[in-house]
């Protein structure tokens, strides 16, 4: 596909999401390095975000703390949780040794 047919005209977000993060507050702040994805579980109000260093840190809202949870000895990209309360993570430069 060529770069032309990428262009089009700009998207604008709807008037109704002006207030999308009325109400929300900052967590972790100085305690999260470059988080680049999130999950969060609303049973049990913990956060898990991957950061650049490659840890998982766990965030408990109700108490504003961070935890050095897993270090999966890359950079973990992406963060799911699964049916069973498990964490799934998309993990780059792992090679699984």
């Amino acid at each position: 596909m060529s770069h032309q047919e990428l262009t089009g005209p700009v998207a604008t977000a709807a008037k109704h999401n002006d207030r999308l993060l009325k109400g929300s507050e900052l967590v972790g702040v100085g305690s999260l390095t470059a988080p680049e994805d999130v999950a969060y579980d609303s049973k049990s109000s913990l956060i898990h975000t991957g950061c650049v260093d490659g840890w998982i840190k766990r965030v408990t809202i109700n108490e504003s703390a961070v935890d050095n949870w897993v270090n999966t000895g890359g950079r973990p990209l992406g963060l799911a949780h699964g049916p069973n309360n498990q964490v799934i993570v998309t993990n780059a430069g792992w090679s699984g040794s």
